[in-house]
């Protein structure tokens, strides 16, 4: 505990007011286009449309998975009669999963090919 106080106590020596105002001002330089050249952000922006795409498909994954444990959980229950779970229980994840999943493609700015339907030139 000692030591987090001592780093906190060097991190704050360490920012002075002009390293805030530079750093602060480095910020507004590079994320105001009319300031910056917005070339390095092309390769950020595929990144995280790579990234976006990965994470539908672990999600998408995720809820398979869900939606199969939910069956097994159905059928179980059936076997052994004690109905812990029902069909509701199956149909309502199912649905949920169908609306989430519906959702992705009709998201406002969003086409089938992936540009914007008014493009910024």
């Amino acid at each position: 505990m000692n030591q987090l106080k001592k780093d906190i106590i060097r991190v704050a020596l360490w920012l002075t007011p002009q390293r805030y105002l530079c750093a602060m001002l480095i910020l507004i330089a590079a994320f105001t286009p009319q300031l910056a050249m917005a070339a390095w952000y092309d390769p950020l922006v595929s990144a995280m449309k790579d990234a976006k795409t990965g994470f539908i498909i672990i999600l998408g994954g995720i809820s398979i998975l869900s939606i199969l444990y939910s069956g097994a959980c159905l059928l179980i229950a059936r076997v052994l009669g004690t109905m812990e779970t029902n069909i509701f229980d199956y149909g309502k994840q199912a649905l949920i999963i169908g609306i989430v999943g519906a959702q992705l493609p009709w998201r406002p700015g969003h086409t089938p090919g992936g540009e914007a339907p008014f493009p910024y030139e």
